[in-house]
């Protein structure tokens, strides 16, 4: 069920909100897999492999109960603001967790342990296209709690919440785009500054602390002309135009990329490229529409 409802609050704003019941089915390996698996041999299949639980075929379906209110207001003839708030609340997660039976056998199976709550706050700001340039900005903050962010990972406790391992509290986009008609070019500026993923340290709280922000910023330089009848557009492209080395993931024990406290560990494995995002990134090309 699903209810929206909108109605004017001034001469150029509007209030909405909207409430919903959302469900969904279980994926089928989660129902059916490994109900012919020998317990006897394999008590306690592995946790972190595809296989490592036992499915059920009474699991119930995920649920999810969603609440968003915002207001909407056009502040002159070509700027619009819109400002949402947001709460969504997830039930009967599927997760992973030990059982018995009746001879004292333990295996792990999926069961609707896990939880979750996402609330937060975004705010867009939206200039249409004038004088030779329109832009856009959006904040958002938000948080995200779960009871387990892995499927085979069974929760420390059914009765707390963490930060998810994909929270991220602030988040903020812009982009400039310019075009020059008479001259037939443009250009598109964009950028978006973001929290760092939270990470486990050595014993602390799951996810209690957080690797470094991540910026990122984008440009696209275009020219456009006419040629055998068809439009033609030439553009250059530039990701990470600073060529920041963003961190996206640390190792527990030092709380940095490519730095393993254990002086065991061999650098092959160290230094990992997966930990920063990519670099600078040119795109060169040509586009032709009729």
């Amino acid at each position: 069920p699903r209810l929206g409802l909108s109605f004017p609050i001034a001469e150029r704003a509007a209030f909405r909100f909207g409430y919903g019941h959302y469900y969904q089915f279980p994926d089928f390996f989660k129902v059916y897999q490994g109900l012919n698996a020998d317990y006897e041999r394999y008590p306690r299949p592995n946790p972190r492999i595809s296989v490592g639980a036992i499915a059920r075929g009474d699991l119930k379906e995920e649920r999810t109960v969603n609440y968003e209110a915002g207001v909407q207001a056009k502040l002159n003839e070509e700027v619009s603001l819109d400002v949402v708030g947001f709460y969504r609340k997830f039930s009967n997660l599927i997760g992973t967790t030990l059982v018995e039976d009746a001879s004292g056998l333990q295996f792990e199976s999926f069961d609707n342990i896990n939880f979750a709550t996402v609330k937060g706050l975004e705010i867009s700001l939206k200039k249409r296209f004038s004088n030779n340039f329109s832009s856009f900005f959006n904040y958002t903050y938000s948080q995200t709690l779960v009871s387990s962010s892995y499927l085979f990972l069974r929760p420390q406790t059914i009765s707390r919440t963490f930060a998810a391992d994909w929270d991220q509290p602030h988040i903020f986009n812009a982009n400039l785009s310019f075009y020059f008609p008479d001259n037939k070019w443009g250009f598109d500026v964009s950028g978006s500054l973001q929290s760092g993923f939270p990470y486990t340290a050595n014993n602390f709280e799951p996810n209690e602390e957080r690797a470094p922000y991540i910026h990122q910023l984008d440009l696209n330089l275009y020219k456009e002309f006419d040629f055998a009848g068809m439009n033609q557009r030439l553009f250059v492209r530039v990701f990470n135009l600073p060529n920041r080395k963003n961190i996206w993931w640390v190792y527990a024990d030092s709380g940095k990329p490519g730095v393993d406290a254990n002086p065991a560990t061999s650098d092959d494995y160290t230094n990992n490229p997966a930990m920063w995002g990519p670099g600078r990134r040119i795109e060169i090309g040509l586009s032709i529409a009729n």
